[in-house]
């Protein structure tokens, strides 16, 4: 049995390890809890302000060096037919044109589009007893494919200088109505064309002038090459 005075001095040792343990426990709760909100936090704000500014600086570097483009366009043209025949003799006429192309800018480019073109010409119509005189229209649908040179690349949109080549299928829609008795019957519907040009960007504007000349002949009864100057005027978007 032991004396009270060590019954005390155990009481007050066993109190003290009780507080002290739960003291210890505390510490090691708080530093485990704390670690990680701050760990969570730091990596949140770091990753958040990284993605947006890099994100931020790629979509406009991407708008800015934009290498292709929709065209619109329209213009006039003169037309004329290479008659080798004793029954026609041609004079030029005046028609437009309406159409959209797609293009891919570099040093070397190329565009591919569509065109509606209404082509005019002036016939004079020989007979045994009198000359008729009179025009007729005739419409396409023109698919050109293109291939050309830019001079002034580096300046980007604002100036730029270039020359073309194409080729263009075309698919005859309609002939207007004429005293000259030519139908759509009278004529080949598919003709080939080659166009070569030169052309002057500044800035959304597109200027264009070239010469168009057909591979085959507009009308099936006689030698009659279709060829036409042309003039331009687009907006690229």
């Amino acid at each position: 049995m032991l004396p009270g005075k060590y019954h005390h001095r155990i009481w007050v040792s066993a109190v003290f390890l009780f507080v002290f343990s739960d003291y210890i426990s505390a510490q090691n709760d708080s530093v485990i809890s704390a670690k990680p909100d701050t760990v969570f936090i730091t990596k949140t704000d770091t990753i958040f302000i990284e993605k947006k500014d890099t994100v931020f600086i790629d979509k406009n570097s991407e708008k800015y060096y934009r290498k292709d483009a929709f065209i619109l366009y329209g213009g006039i043209n003169f037309n004329d037919l290479k008659v080798s025949s004793s029954v026609y003799e041609s004079v030029s006429g005046a028609g437009w044109h309406l159409g959209i192309m797609y293009k891919r800018e570099s040093f070397f480019y190329w565009q591919v589009g569509a065109r509606l073109n209404q082509a005019q010409y002036n016939l004079y119509l020989n007979n045994n007893t009198d000359t008729i005189r009179d025009a007729f229209s005739v419409t396409d649908l023109d698919i050109p494919v293109t291939a050309g040179l830019n001079f002034l690349p580096f300046a980007k949109r604002a100036l730029n200088i270039h020359v073309f080549v194409s080729v263009a299928p075309s698919f005859e829609l309609n002939v207007g109505g004429n005293s000259l008795g030519i139908e759509k019957d009278d004529t080949n519907t598919f003709k080939l064309y080659g166009q070569g040009g030169v052309g002057v960007d500044i800035f959304s504007f597109v200027l264009e002038g070239g010469f168009n000349f057909g591979f085959n002949d507009l009308l099936k009864d006689s030698e009659s090459k279709p060829s036409q100057v042309f003039v331009s005027l687009g907006f690229r978007f």
